[in-house]
């Protein structure tokens, strides 16, 4: 049985959730009743740890809340339909001038639609979120892209640093755009590249910047101690395309 929230496809029923596993990329997390899971019940949530989707465990009556007749299990899938990165992954592999824009738990959907248009604008080949921590692809979001979101793959994974080391294995150059890195006017960045961009109070985690091959900065003359996200991520695409036109 399908039903729709604001921001979400809501799937219910074992045997619905059985078919929407085949596509994980769809599915923002699955909830399943508290309490002993049997026959395919306990297939959905085995084939959920293995897929890496996110699993919730909640009261009976929280599921009848949402959608009544669930059978125990409801999935939240987007409305939006996202790029499968294994798909990514195919078309980009001889792919010399590729560029792919991570943006690591960006939050602000004006930002995350800033950053869309810009990318599609300067020929960004594919974006790349995480599920957990970032804003989704929302009517906000393609509101503030200017309907570009529909023009370019946007891809969720659950985990941004083993997708890094995916990328990594085709060759991909990792840059993070950091407050510390060199001076991107600078650097000699050179394509395929994939770069970060962190989110809008914390920048680039610790993690992703150690998994990167340069850390690259945008210089600034004022007082001003960071830009905003989608103008960075704006400057610093302009800057990598400009330097291979």
């Amino acid at each position: 049985m399908e039903n729709k929230t604001n921001n979400n496809l809501i799937v219910s029923g074992r045997r619905a959730v059985l078919q929407i596993l085949n596509n994980p990329a769809e599915i923002e997390k699955i909830l399943v009743k508290t309490g002993e899971t049997e026959g395919s019940l306990s297939e959905i949530v085995t084939k959920c740890n293995n897929l890496g989707v996110i699993l919730q465990y909640v009261p009976r009556s929280r599921l009848d809340q949402i959608q009544p007749n669930n059978q125990g299990v409801i999935a939240l899938c987007s409305i939006y339909k996202y790029a499968n990165f294994h798909d990514i992954v195919d078309e980009i592999r001889n792919n010399r001038s590729l560029l792919i824009l991570i943006l690591d738990r960006i939050m602000d959907p004006n930002n995350f639609g800033a950053i869309i248009r810009t990318a599609h604008s300067f020929g960004v080949d594919a974006i790349i979120i995480p599920k957990r921590r970032s804003c989704d692809v929302t009517a906000s979001v393609v509101k503030a892209s200017t309907g570009a979101c529909n023009y370019i793959k946007i891809a969720k994974v659950s985990n941004l640093s083993q997708t890094i080391d995916v990328l990594k294995k085709l060759n991909i150059w990792i840059a993070a755009c950091t407050m510390e890195g060199e001076n991107i006017v600078k650097s000699k960045l050179t394509t395929p590249l994939a770069l970060i961009i962190g989110n809008e109070g914390e920048g680039v985690s610790t993690l992703l910047k150690t998994k990167s091959d340069f850390l690259v900065s945008i210089p600034m003359a004022g007082n001003v101690g960071s830009l905003n996200a989608s103008v960075a991520a704006a400057l610093a695409i302009y800057e990598i395309r400009r330097n291979h036109a």
